[in-house]
């Protein structure tokens, strides 16, 4: 199973996420019928530990609450990779999707989870779409076909 032990193993330059690196990884799906609901469930029962214990909170997360947290990321979250998790909780570390005043429970972890979704799918729509032109750029380039060529076939469609 491809944990994400670092999230720098899985970013550009600029923290920037690796959307093609990222994309190898199994989905979480995948991965518990590959190694075992269990497995993938104790990553992230840690995963969660280690965020909670890292915010400076007065209310954090029980256990208990991390274990349902964790089985309900497990259901809700099924087409996150692990690495997802990783990015996104070192970003509210840094605080990126704001700051967090007296707690940490698992409304709050999932509004700013709708953050990181917000902005993980507009970044991987932009990779797809980049990923696209370039593909359309090689199967052309590769083809022989020249921008004239296309400008010619382009004259023809339009008489």
């Amino acid at each position: 199973m491809q944990y994400a032990v670092t999230v720098s193993e899985f970013t550009k330059t600029g923290n920037k996420p690796d959307w093609a690196k990222i994309s190898q990884v199994e989905q979480l799906s995948v991965t518990a019928k590959q190694n075992g609901r269990q497995t993938v469930l104790k990553f992230l029962i840690m995963a969660l530990k280690g965020l909670n214990e890292s915010l400076n909170v007065v209310r954090p997360m029980k256990d208990e609450q991390i274990y349902e947290t964790a089985i309900d990321l497990m259901e809700d979250y099924y087409f996150y990779r692990l690495v997802d998790f990783s990015i996104c909780f070192k970003n509210i570390r840094k605080g990126v999707y704001g700051k967090l005043m007296d707690r940490f429970d698992q409304e709050t972890l999932y509004k700013m989870l709708g953050q990181y979704d917000q902005i993980r799918s507009k970044e991987i729509a932009d990779f797809n779409q980049e990923k696209k032109g370039q593909d359309q750029f090689r199967r052309s380039y590769n083809s022989g076909e020249t921008m004239q060529d296309k400008f010619n076939q382009l004259k023809k469609k339009f008489k």
